[in-house]
C-alpha cells in the first residue's frame, strides 16, 4: 500500500469511527464511491477494530485499570488478612487493590492483591483463576514475580506475592533515557523471563514498561502474567448465566499490542516478541513506533503503517541493533523472530560484541590513524542521546501476576491474571 493510499484509508477509517454506528456504512460508501478495493480495505480495518472489543486510552490503562463496577475492598491500615497485617495501600490493578503488608510468620514485607467483590461473585471464574494462578506460581525464574500464596473461596479473596523495591520501567523512562548497557541488560532479562514462560506454554500478552520492574540491585522483574488473557476474552470475562460482561476490556495496551492482537486473531509467543520489540524501540527512541494522536490512529498505524526507522532518533545506531529491533516488530509473523530464544540469542550476541569492543578500546589498541579512543555508547548513538546511567529511586511497586499456548489443562487456568 502506497503512503498516499494509506492516508486515504486512514482518513475514511477515522471519519467512520466518528460517525454513529448506524451511519458508518453510508460514510464509507460515500467516501469510497465506486472504489470497491478501497471500501474493502477500510471495512477490514473497521472490522478488526470492532473485534478487539472496546479500546480505552493508553494513559488510562497505564497505572490503573478498573475493570469492575463493584466496590473496592474496604481494608484499612492495621487490618489483618490471614497472618498478614496491612501496612498501606500501594496501588490498584485490573481485578483488585494492592496493599503492602507484613507477613506475621516470617516478618517479611509482601504485596497482597485483594480481589473485587464483583469478580469474586462468579465462582466458575474463581475456580478457573485459581487453577491458572497455581500454574503461574510454578514458574520459577529470577526475573518473574514470585507468588507466595493464593486464597480463594473465603470472605476475602487474595493473592500474596513478593514485594518489589524499586520502580517500573515507565517511571525510569520518565526520568531520563537509558544508556546502551542498561537498554540491553533490561531487554535481555525480560526476554529471559518470557523465554522461561514460553517453555511452560505460557504467553504474557501485555508486555509494556508498566509491567517491568527494576530493582535497585539491577534485577528486572516481569509483572502481571495473566492480565492479558483476561483482557482478550472477546465475550467478556464473566461466563455466568446472567450474561454479564466486564466493561472496558481491551486486548493488551494499544501502543504495545501486536498486529495479530489488534485484529483479534489467535496469538502465540511471537506476540510477546513484538511487544518487547516495541519496548526496546521506545527505550532507544523515546517514543513508541506506532503511536498516534488518538487510540484509533494508533490502532490504524499498528495494522498498516510502517514505523519510523530508529536512525531518525539515533542516527549513529549500530546496524545490528537496528536489525534486531526491526525484526522484532515485523507485522508479518513469518518475518518476525519465531521464538523468544531467537531474539535472546541475538541480544546476547550483540552484548558480547560490544563488551569485546569496549575492552578493545579500553586497552587502547586501535587501528593506525584511529585517533582518540571512543566510548562504545557514542560509537552507537550520537553523543548525549543515551549517555546517562540512572540510579533508581527507592520507590516501591507491586503488581500481581501469562496465555496458555499448550494443551495442558493445568496451565489453562493460570493465565487469566490479576
Amino acid at each position: 500500500m502506497t503512503p498516499q493510499r494509506w492516508r486515504r484509508v486512514k482518513n475514511i477509517f477515522d471519519a467512520a469511527l466518528e460517525a454513529a454506528p448506524k451511519d458508518r456504512e453510508s460514510v464509507v460508501d460515500d467516501a469510497c464511491g465506486g472504489e470497491a478495493a478501497l471500501r474493502e480495505e477500510v471495512n477490514h480495518l473497521l472490522n478488526s477494530f470492532d473485534r478487539s472489543d472496546r479500546f480505552i486510552e493508553t494513559t488510562a490503562v497505564a497505572e490503573n485499570l478498573g475493570l469492575f463496577d463493584g466496590p473496592a475492598p474496604t481494608i484499612s491500615e492495621g487490618d489483618q488478612i490471614g497472618h498478614y497485617r496491612i501496612d498501606s495501600q500501594i496501588g490498584s490493578g485490573g481485578m483488585g487493590v494492592v496493599y503492602l503488608a507484613t507477613d506475621g510468620k516470617l516478618g517479611r514485607h509482601v504485596a497482597i492483591k485483594v480481589l473485587h467483590e464483583e469478580f469474586a461473585r462468579h465462582k466458575d471464574n474463581l475456580r478457573r483463576f485459581l487453577r491458572e494462578a497455581k500454574a503461574a506460581s510454578s514458574l520459577n525464574h529470577p526475573n518473574i514475580l514470585v507468588i507466595h500464596e493464593i486464597n480463594i473461596g473465603d470472605e476475602t479473596n487474595y493473592i500474596v506475592s513478593e514485594f518489589v523495591e524499586g520502580q517500573t520501567l515507565r517511571q525510569r523512562l520518565g526520568c531520563k533515557r537509558l544508556n546502551l548497557s542498561e537498554v540491553l541488560d533490561i531487554t535481555i532479562q525480560v526476554a529471559e523471563a518470557l523465554n522461561a514462560a514460553h517453555g511452560a506454554s505460557i504467553v504474557h500478552r501485555d508486555i509494556k514498561p508498566e509491567n517491568i520492574a527494576l530493582r535497585p540491585d539491577g534485577y528486572v522483574k516481569v509483572l502481571d502474567f495473566g492480565l492479558a488473557k483476561l483482557l482478550e476474552t472477546r465475550q467478556g470475562f464473566f461466563d455466568g448465566d446472567d450474561g454479564q460482561t466486564a466493561k472496558g476490556l481491551i486486548l493488551g495496551t494499544v501502543n504495545y499490542m501486536s498486529p495479530e492482537q489488534a485484529k483479534g486473531n489467535e496469538v502465540d509467543e511471537r506476540t510477546d516478541v513484538f511487544s518487547l520489540g516495541v519496548v526496546l524501540y521506545e527505550m532507544i527512541a523515546g517514543v513508541t513506533p506506532f503511536r498516534g494522536d488518538t487510540t484509533s490512529e494508533t490502532f490504524a498505524n499498528l495494522i498498516n503503517a510502517e514505523p519510523q526507522p530508529l536512525t531518525r532518533y539515533a542516527p549513529n545506531i549500530l546496524g545490528e541493533f537496528d536489525r534486531i529491533v526491526a525484526t522484532s516488530i515485523k507485522k508479518d509473523l513469518g518475518a518476525r523472530y519465531q521464538t523468544m530464544k531467537d531474539l535472546l540469542s541475538d541480544l546476547k550476541g550483540l552484548r558480547k560484541h560490544l563488551e569485546f569492543k569496549n575492552e578493545y578500546n579500553r586497552v587502547g589498541v586501535l587501528p593506525s590513524g584511529g585517533g582518540a579512543r571512543r566510548d562504545t555508547v557514542t560509537e552507537i548513538f550520537r553523543s548525549g542521546d543515551l549517555s546517562e546511567v540512572l540510579r533508581p529511586d527507592h520507590n516501591s511497586i507491586a503488581v500481581l501476576p501469562f496465555t496458555n499456548i499448550g494443551a495442558d489443562v493445568e496451565n489453562e487456568y493460570f493465565c487469566d491474571g490479576l
